[in-house]
């Protein structure tokens, strides 16, 4: 496995719309958000670029870089709270990608 190369845990699971477990946890998200991060871990190592999250996994082009910040956010706090073993990770000038921790 490369520096680059990420190992995601296989027993997360995306329970419903807005449900990810792992083991007997359980966190709840946003819609726009749980798509991020589902979006984000079937990407594997893959970094999405801010362009093809914010117009294709969560947001219409008419939405600001704001709002995608915010849902960045979202998904850093709720996963932290439910201590699930995954960070979203900003690539600089690149777009994020999910890693375990």
């Amino acid at each position: 496995m490369t520096a680059q190369e990420v190992r995601l845990p296989p027993e997360i699971t995306f329970c419903d719309d807005s449900v990810i477990g792992w083991q007997n946890r359980r966190c709840w998200f946003s819609p726009q958000t749980y798509r991020l991060l589902q979006e984000l871990y079937s990407a594997e190592d893959k970094t999405l670029s801010k362009e093809d999250v914010r117009q294709d996994v969560i947001f219409d082009d008419e939405v600001d870089e704001g709002a995608l910040r915010q849902c960045i956010a979202q998904a850093r706090k709720e996963i932290r709270a439910g201590k699930i073993p995954l960070r979203t990770e900003t690539i600089t000038r690149r777009g994020y990608r999910l890693v375990t921790e």
